[in-house]
C-alpha cells in the first residue's frame, strides 16, 4: 500500500473504528438507540442542518420503454 491509500476513507475509517470506545456523559444519559445494520457501510447526509442516515433501499430493476 503506497502512502496516498493509507489516508483514504476506507483505511481512516478502519483505524477509527478499532479505537476503544471510553464511557462519557451522553451514552450513560441513554438518549440514543443503538440498531444494527445489514450492510459493512453506511452513507450520511446533511439535511435540514441534521446529519442522517441514507437508508439502505435495493435497487429496483430497471424498467424498459414502451413502444
Amino acid at each position: 500500500m503506497n502512502l496516498e491509500d493509507l489516508f483514504s476513507v476506507v483505511p481512516l475509517t478502519e483505524a477509527i473504528t478499532k479505537l476503544p470506545v471510553p464511557p462519557g456523559l451522553v451514552g450513560s444519559m441513554n438518549l440514543f438507540v443503538e440498531s444494527g445494520i445489514r450492510t459493512t457501510t453506511i452513507a450520511l447526509e446533511l439535511r435540514n442542518g441534521k446529519i442522517t442516515l441514507v437508508p439502505n433501499r435495493r435497487r429496483e430493476p430497471l424498467v424498459a420503454p414502451a413502444g
